[in-house]
């Protein structure tokens, strides 16, 4: 980023930081007496009307992001040799339960997560509660480029690195890691850009002291203390889960076959009533049967007298059969006298005998005989 964009607010005087919020107007261009904190080359101090107040090199001067991010830890630096106390989050561990595996020595890295706040405490051991810690002494240290990176914060022989997240508006340098293996802190500036650009410096310090947000853990070596509990924890679960899952499946296995057991038995009730029915289907085929059976009886019987009495005095005549109102043609036994259907003879007929025959009772006495 070139200096006519990025505005730069830091300057040094004194070899102290000073913000371009805390110089007087009357001390604008070269009268600030600063110089650019990473070149140490003179700084003008622009306050003009138009754009927002800010540091510029005088000459070609060092690169402007170097330039800005070593005044934002110059400033931080201050702050804590100030003895300013510095916001150390809790240290929590967050770690995933599952059913399906369990955590160990060679995993559980992968699922753990350093907190600076609490997100669901069933699932979370706190290490450390949050303070207030006053360093005894500071030191910032550059990358290969010169560039501000890490403020090593010393206590009680005790070492902490400290990284700052710079405002997107400055570089977008994306996550920051962790320093070596010592314990990594984050403040997170980078939504800051405009706060840090329009405030001076006191407005900053009590910024850094008020607003815990802003501070995150990186890494803590620490968090091991806690590995052997999670292990614990995660086996114990695991365990009781599998047994739940099991059990659950055990259930499912007995409600699975006592269905089965219910359709069979089921199956046998249909079958049953089935069979019952159609025993039931027959006996009222076999009951309208004889019902109908007995109707045609009475239907024959009452065609049978009905012809009878219009037939019988007819007989003393034999060249034409004699027939009924229901056409039914009758003929009278030669041996028995009865006269009855022609559908009751084994014959009948012939000249003058017409109406004469042997009926089917007297052919089967004869045969007997």
């Amino acid at each position: 980023m070139s200096e006519t964009e990025l505005r730069n607010p830091f300057g040094l005087r004194d070899n102290r930081i000073i913000l371009i919020k805390d110089i007087p107007v009357n001390q604008n261009g070269l009268k600030c007496n600063c110089v650019c904190p990473a070149c140490k080359e003179p700084f003008i101090a622009k306050m003009g009307n138009v754009l927002v107040h800010h540091f510029a090199h005088s000459g070609k001067g060092c690169d402007a992001t170097r330039s800005y991010m070593t005044g934002l830890y110059m400033l931080l630096q201050e702050f804590l040799e100030t003895k300013n106390p510095l916001y150390i989050p809790p240290v929590i561990v967050a770690f995933e339960l599952s059913p399906y595996y369990c955590i160990n020595e060679n995993n559980i890295q992968s699922h753990t997560k350093l907190l600076s706040r609490s997100i669901d405490d069933k699932q979370e051991i706190l290490l450390y509660e949050e303070s207030r810690m006053i360093f005894d002494s500071t030191q910032i240290l550059n990358n290969k480029d010169c560039m501000s990176q890490v403020i090593i914060a010393e206590k009680s022989g005790k070492q902490l690195a400290i990284r700052i997240t710079p405002p997107d508006t400055i570089c977008k340098i994306g996550t920051v890691y962790k320093y070596k293996n010592l314990p990594t802190l984050e403040i997170n500036l980078s939504s800051d850009g405009t706060n840090i650009q329009l405030s001076n410096k006191e407005n900053i310090f009590n910024y850094l002291i008020s607003n815990k947000l802003i501070y995150n853990w990186i890494y803590n070596p620490k968090v091991r203390r806690v590995y052997p509990q999670i292990i614990k924890r995660s086996k114990a679960y695991f365990d009781s889960a599998q047994n739940k899952i099991k059990e659950a499946k055990r259930q499912a296995e007995l409600r699975a076959e006592q269905h089965r057991l219910e359709n069979i038995e089921l199956q046998k009730k249909i079958a049953e009533m089935k069979k019952v029915n159609y025993i039931i289907h027959q006996q009222e085929l076999e009951k309208q049967k004889s019902i109908d059976e007995e109707n045609a009886k009475k239907e024959r019987d009452k065609k049978y007298n009905v012809g009878l009495a219009e037939v019988e005095k007819l007989f003393t005549q034999q060249s034409k059969p004699i027939r009924d109102s229901y056409g039914i043609r009758w003929i009278q036994c030669e041996k028995c006298k009865e006269i009855k259907p022609s559908n009751q003879f084994v014959y009948y007929g012939g000249n003058n005998h017409a109406n004469l025959g042997l009926c089917n009772k007297c052919s089967s006495e004869h045969k007997k005989f």
